[in-house]
């Protein structure tokens, strides 16, 4: 993994998390000789422009899973359709022309939380709902209804900025 990469990862998670990722690694794979590290382990495209936040979800959803829950991510926004073609000029210069469209899945519901998961944390058995939030990303306003009316419900609903946020609510 490229030091960019490690720099990237730093902002969401501390040492004694990554350390606590790397001993519940082994845990998971004892008979591993050489055990992921959690870098690799967790989420591998470092190129994507939502790295931090996928990586900080996968962490959760393997985790709760290891814990006997459930965890369920918010399904993919859509599919993008790329509809451009490679022609060739008359000059013998390739060209890409056309662009391609998103096409959104029709099951979203706007708003929702990015892991929503039923579990004993540190806030009591319930339902949670695990928002991701990175850097300077705020909740829209899809978001701050959803979380509203999570709430009304008797759910918990908890912004998550870093992996140590997500280790205090379910260290019991």
């Amino acid at each position: 993994m490229t030091r960019h990469s490690q720099r990237k990862l730093s902002k969401v998670c501390s040492e004694e998390s990554y350390v606590w990722l790397q001993n519940w690694i082994i845990v998971q794979q004892p008979r591993n000789p050489y055990p992921d590290n959690p870098m690799n382990h967790f989420y591998r495209n470092t190129t994507h422009r939502e790295y931090l936040s996928k990586w900080i979800e996968s962490v959760m959803v393997k985790v709760l899973r290891s814990m006997g829950a459930d965890p369920q991510k918010a399904p993919d926004k859509g599919t993008y359709r790329n509809s451009s073609k490679v022609v060739t000029d008359a000059l013998g210069m390739q060209r890409t022309i056309g662009s391609g469209s998103w096409t959104k899945n029709k099951s979203v519901r706007p708003g929702r939380a990015d892991v929503t998961c039923f579990f004993n944390g540190s806030l009591g058995v319930g339902m949670y709902n695990l928002e991701v939030k990175v850097g300077n990303d705020r909740m829209s306003d899809l978001q701050i209804k959803e979380k509203q009316r999570a709430e009304r419900n008797g759910e918990k609903y908890i912004v998550i900025k870093t992996i140590d946020d997500f280790l205090k609510l379910i260290w019991i």
